[in-house]
């Protein structure tokens, strides 16, 4: 492009303003066609074709000369295909015509090396007797290819007239032809996506618009050109939209856009008006480019950069728990916030506190810097890194993706299709697609859920791949549980991609997204989090001292072997695996960001996340995610987003919670009984198969467990269906107890 889209932005990038385009640019703008005008002067190169010694030729070509028309003269048909060969530009070719047979050669000639493009035929006759002569003649020339006819008595006055209206009109246009191809060429190559709008419709879109986009050119094409923009943010609205309506202005800056499958990019667009030499325009041009991680902003610590904002509604700042469930350190942050907002707190006190409050904030809190380990050196520096290089927080953007190959896979049975059909709301019924896909709901939601939001693209590999390897995490589910199957799994997917589009929603409005790898790591560890569960909890194995408590120090234990094995399982099948394509630093931070989420799903560690995400000074509006690490803040909301979808059960329709109350209490009677048989310590009384209540139970999980952590999220991110379904389902339980347990007993808790 004539005109390179760079991001050399003034110091507020990506907020510019639709700037009018003086009248003087505009006119001269008018005079600017889509190809150069100025080839230079008589570019045209003339062969003369007539016997030789043929005293006109050497006339023709001397007035050819001195008009400065490069020219020469050939006289046998031999000269005349050598001096063809050696032909790249235009060039007219004045041939004396004195029969049949050298018309004939030379068309043939022409036509047989596909010259017709670059090649003009002009006839040089004698004087015509009569009209009939003349007919036959005109009508083999211009089967012939020939475009125009002199006599030989009026070529010498009027050939070279000829020659540069021939230049002027079908050479030139001939040149614009050829300019728009190699021109079409360059944008259809283009690694920015290029879309061509005319009366508001798109008409074109380049190989890139396509792959950025998710639309083919067929959906595309004849399609209103805010459809495929899909642009939303208030400089969108203020920009790019507006030039539309006032369409003597031009745009570029940064803005938040959707692809075809829903997902969020945030890309640098520049809206271009065509002009014709009219000076009236007729078309628009967008050029856009995905931002890469380097090119964003800095994220801000203000209301609106992904954080917690208090709403009318607010909860209270302490999580309502016993106090013996928040975590010390949460204490003291509180103790903290109190005397830094006492009135006679100096300012510099006030400020040496709340640096004090970050540090405590962070999550590594016996950890020298991560910042401060690459200066140090040898074995330090060895014994400090956590073996990756890369920043397990770092937040990957994902922003080109090369052409992934989609293998045709088997359409899912009609009933399957069926139960999918209302996928994307939080009444899909997992228990019917459970029935309908004979237990293998994971690998239907899986290739749903995926393709949704273009998980090939992001990692890189084929539809079978990513097939593949579902039906490998659904295999090593244990169907004998009665929980913890495939079907949780599922279960939990689902809930993560709708509270990811919801996330998605939220932060948009705030000029935020969720990173392409960032959704891949939420969406893969919802797949992988309980795989291989035994079917019991944590305390069992400790108490058991199963092999897998003394390889994890009794430690997470299910928690690092699903994440462990599920790792193992993928490297293990090369035709499972989706890490495959990915480069060493990407592989590291993604294989880091499941860890994490994974881990993050252990309930003994349950409160200090949500104290973590929830801490709030009372009545001061400031919160743990107004954090200056942005590293941590994104941390702490997508282990919530995990931690919600993992525990969502009773957020679910009636129906749907009550099966999976009793799936969940099925499998802690079993474990109760097993503990009893081998006299080990019960560590769920409750869940006695002949003296359980199964409300009482989930009164408890939710008071204890799942209300203030929904409640939470809800005020971070509003999610009004699940808070609905969760008091009406509270109700239903109550109603089924006469004394509801005490607030202060402690609760039984799912692992």
């Amino acid at each position: 492009m004539s005109e390179p889209l760079t991001n050399n932005h003034s110091e507020q990038a990506g907020s510019k303003q639709l700037v009018p385009v003086p009248t003087s640019t505009m006119a001269a703008e008018g005079n600017h066609h889509f190809y150069p005008t100025n080839f230079g002067k008589n570019l045209l190169r003339v062969i003369i074709y007539f016997p030789e010694g043929h005293p006109l030729g050497q006339v023709l070509m001397r007035q050819c000369r001195e008009s400065d028309f490069t020219s020469v003269v050939v006289g046998s048909a031999g000269a005349f295909q050598e001096e063809l060969e050696r032909v790249r530009q235009q060039v007219a070719v004045v041939v004396n015509v004195n029969g049949s047979s050298i018309v004939q050669e030379v068309s043939k000639y022409i036509q047989s090396k596909g010259l017709q493009d670059i090649v003009t035929l002009i006839g040089i006759v004698s004087a015509i007797e009569n009209s009939k002569t003349s007919d036959s003649l005109m009508n083999e020339l211009l089967e012939a290819g020939f475009s125009r006819v002199l006599t030989s008595e009026e070529c010498q006055h009027k050939l070279l007239w000829n020659l540069k209206m021939l230049e002027r009109n079908e050479i030139e246009l001939k040149r614009k032809v050829g300019f728009g191809q190699a021109l079409f060429e360059a944008v259809e190559q283009s690694n920015d996506a290029i879309q061509i709008i005319s009366d508001s419709k798109t008409v074109y879109i380049n190989r890139a618009f396509v792959d950025m986009s998710g639309y083919s050119r067929d959906e595309a094409v004849g399609r209103p050109a805010m459809d495929i923009l899909k642009c939303f943010d208030n400089k969108w609205d203020n920009g790019p939209k507006g030039a539309f309506q006032k369409k003597e202005l031009r745009w570029d800056g940064e803005c938040l856009g959707r692809r075809k499958s829903g997902s969020v990019l945030k890309q640098y667009l520049k809206l271009i008006p065509v002009r014709s030499t009219a000076n009236h325009i007729t078309h628009h041009v967008t050029i856009q480019r995905l931002l890469s991680f380097e090119e964003q902003r800095p994220r801000s610590t203000s209301a609106g950069d992904g954080q917690l904002v208090k709403k009318q509604n607010s909860l209270p700042s302490i999580p309502k728990m016993p106090t013996k469930f928040i975590p010390p350190i949460m204490q003291a942050v509180h103790k903290l916030s109190q005397a830094r907002e006492k009135s006679d707190c100096p300012s510099n006190v006030r400020a040496s506190l709340e640096e004090a409050m970050d540090l405590l904030r962070n999550t590594d809190l016996y950890t020298i810097s991560r910042a401060e380990v690459p200066r140090t050196r040898g074995l330090v520096r060895g014994l400090l890194t956590r073996g990756s290089t890369s920043d397990m927080a770092m937040r990957i953007s994902t922003h080109s993706h090369p052409h992934i190959r989609h293998t045709p896979i088997t359409p899912p049975p009609p009933q399957v299709q069926e139960a999918l059909d209302n996928i994307e709301t939080w009444d899909f019924n997992i228990i019917a697609l459970e029935k309908g896909s004979s237990n293998e709901p994971l690998y239907y939601v899986g290739m749903q859920i995926f393709k949704q939001f273009e998980m090939c693209e992001v990692l890189n590999v084929d539809d079978t791949v990513v097939a593949s390897w579902l039906k490998l995490m659904e295999q090593n589910y244990h169907r004998s549980n009665t929980y913890h199957n495939s079907t949780h799994a599922a279960d939990v997917l689902q809930a993560t991609a709708y509270l990811i589009k919801a996330l998605q929603d939220e932060l948009v409005k705030q000029g935020e997204i969720l990173e392409p790898m960032e959704v891949a790591a939420l969406l893969i560890s919802a797949v992988t989090h309980d795989v291989d569960h035994p079917g019991r909890t944590n305390p069992f194995m400790c108490n058991t001292q199963h092999e897998l408590a003394l390889l994890y120090n009794d430690n997470a234990v299910l928690e690092n072997h699903h994440v462990s094995f599920s790792f193992k399982l993928t490297q293990q099948h090369q035709q499972a695996n989706i890490f495959q394509s990915l480069d060493t630093a990407n592989y590291r931070s993604l294989r880091a960001s499941i860890v994490d989420l994974v881990l993050a799903t252990d309930m003994a560690k349950h409160f200090e996340h949500l104290a973590k995400f929830k801490q709030t000074e009372e009545g001061s509006g400031t919160n743990l995610l107004a954090t200056k690490d942005t590293r941590e803040k994104w941390l702490v909301i997508k282990r919530i987003l995990v931690k919600c979808a993992d525990i969502s059960n009773p957020c679910r329709p009636w129906e749907l919670c009550t099966d999976w109350a009793k799936r969940i209490a099925e499998e802690y009677f079993s474990q109760t009984e097993e503990e009893k048989e081998r006299a080990l310590p019960v560590v769920f009384p409750d869940f006695d198969r002949q003296t359980c209540k199964l409300h009482a139970t989930q009164m408890k999980f939710i008071d204890f467990f799942i209300s203030g952590l929904f409640e939470a999220w809800h005020n971070y991110c509003p999610i009004p269906t699940l808070m609905r379904h969760l008091n009406s389902n509270y109700e239903a339980w109550k109603s089924q107890s006469v004394s509801p347990p005490s607030s202060e007993e402690e609760p039984d808790a799912p692992s």
